[in-house]
């Protein structure tokens, strides 16, 4: 297993919408975690490739967003 145990337990927590990371190299790529959308938006230092997403949220209410450090 790679990544954190506790972003993966505050995410399970607070079930965001969204959680966007890009720490593990090799990770890249998008799931679902419980109802959140977790995408990994790292480059390939080792190919260097530059990479990452483009998400389009409809409707969302950004008074309910939360600054955290873990």
């Amino acid at each position: 297993m790679v990544g954190s145990q506790r972003i993966r337990d505050f995410i399970e927590e607070k079930r965001p919408l969204i959680w966007l990371g890009g720490h593990i190299h090799e990770g890249y790529g998008g799931k679902r975690l419980k109802n959140t959308l977790v995408y990994n938006c790292s480059s390939d230092p080792r190919r260097s490739l530059l990479r990452g997403w483009a998400i389009e949220v409809i409707d969302v209410d950004y008074s309910v967003a939360e600054r955290v450090e873990i």
